[in-house]
């Protein structure tokens, strides 16, 4: 999925939206769903420009799609250069919550 430099939450989330029933469509014993951060607009490395909310909807999409499909998944955070550095510590610590509610009552919080 190709974006310009510089695309935010609006632009970023349409387009993986319109894409994710792409990636369900594959059949699977389990997700590995690498949860990288490096879309935080604060990322020094990055060039996209998420902002922590949009990231947290991205995130929802795995979790939530590996659940509706009772298929085990498994996340791993990546990347990470935010200045200041704990928005890269916040973001995927933020992921691993949302996504153990996720999985352990069936509900999004």
């Amino acid at each position: 999925m190709e974006l310009a430099d510089g695309a935010g939450d609006e632009e970023y989330l349409a387009r993986l939206r319109n894409s994710i029933d792409a990636v369900w469509a594959f059949t699977s014993d389990i997700v590995f769903y690498q949860c990288g951060v490096d879309a935080l607009e604060t990322d020094t490395l990055g060039r996209l420009a998420l902002t922590p909310a949009g990231l947290k909807q991205r995130d929802r999409l795995a979790p939530e799609g590996a659940r509706q499909r009772a298929i085990p998944l498994v996340l791993t955070p990546g990347g990470g250069y935010s200045n200041p550095i704990e928005a890269s510590v916040e973001a995927p610590a933020s992921t691993f919550l949302m996504a153990s509610g996720v999985t352990a009552s069936g509900l999004l919080p």
